[in-house]
C-alpha cells in the first residue's frame, strides 16, 4: 500500500468528504467496468456500483490503517455481485445490450474513436467469450487482466488461497483462448 492509500484511508476514517471524492475519482471507472463485465447487465452494474459506494460510506470509519482500498472496494463489489447472482440468473442474451456500454468504458481510456472502431469486432468477440465463461473464471480474469491486481491480492478478494487462484486464472485463460478460437470462424 502506498502513502496515497494510507492518507486516503486515514481521511475516510476521519470522515473527510475530500478523501471519499479522491477514492471515487481513482476507482469509479474501473469499478463500473468490472461490475458491468461481471454482471453483463447495465442496470445491475449501476445498482451494484451504487451499493459498493454506499458500503464504503457506511463502513469508512471502521477501515483499518493497513486496509488496501482497491482490494477492499473490489471485494465489496464482488460480494454484492455474488449476492445479486443468487437472486437472478445471468442472462447471456443481455450481452448485445451491454456491448455499447463496454465500448463506452473502453473509449474513455482510448486515445481516439478510431482506435475503438478498429477494435470493435475483436472487443465483441472477446466480450462474448468472456461472458460465456463460468462466473469464477470470469471474475478471476477481470480482477487480474482488466483490473491489474496482483494474483495474491485478487485471491484475497475472491477468498481462496493464492495457489488455488493461480490455478483458476490458468484454467480461465485456457478456456477463454478455446472460446476465442471457436468463435474465430463466426466472424
Amino acid at each position: 500500500m502506498d502513502d496515497d492509500d494510507r492518507a486516503l484511508t486515514n481521511g475516510l476514517r476521519q470522515g473527510h468528504p475530500s478523501a471519499f471524492e479522491a477514492v471515487y475519482d481513482r476507482y469509479h471507472a474501473r469499478l463500473y467496468g468490472f461490475l458491468l463485465r461481471l454482471s453483463g447487465d447495465r442496470e445491475a452494474a449501476a445498482d451494484l456500483f451504487q451499493e459498493t459506494w454506499e458500503k464504503l460510506a457506511i463502513h469508512a470509519s471502521r477501515l483499518r490503517d493497513d486496509s488496501d482500498l482497491g482490494a477492499w472496494i473490489f471485494t465489496v463489489a464482488r460480494n454484492a455481485s455474488r449476492n445479486h447472482r443468487r437472486f437472478r440468473a445471468l442472462d447471456l442474451a443481455r450481452l448485445a445490450r451491454t456491448e455499447s456500454d463496454v465500448l463506452d468504458v473502453l473509449a474513455s481510456r482510448a486515445p481516439s474513436p478510431e482506435t475503438v472502431a478498429q477494435g470493435r469486432e475483436d472487443v465483441v468477440r472477446l466480450e462474448r467469450a468472456l461472458a460465456a465463461l463460468s462466473f469464477s473464471y470470469r471474475e478471476a480474469l477481470l480482477l487480474v487482466a482488466v483490473e491489474g491486481m496482483a494474483q495474491d491480492r485478487a485471491a484475497e478478494v475472491v477468498g481462496v488461497s493464492h495457489a488455488a487462484f493461480r490455478q483458476r486464472v490458468s484454467r480461465a485463460r485456457d478456456e477463454l483462448a478455446r472460446k476465442l478460437e471457436d468463435n474465430r470462424g463466426d466472424r
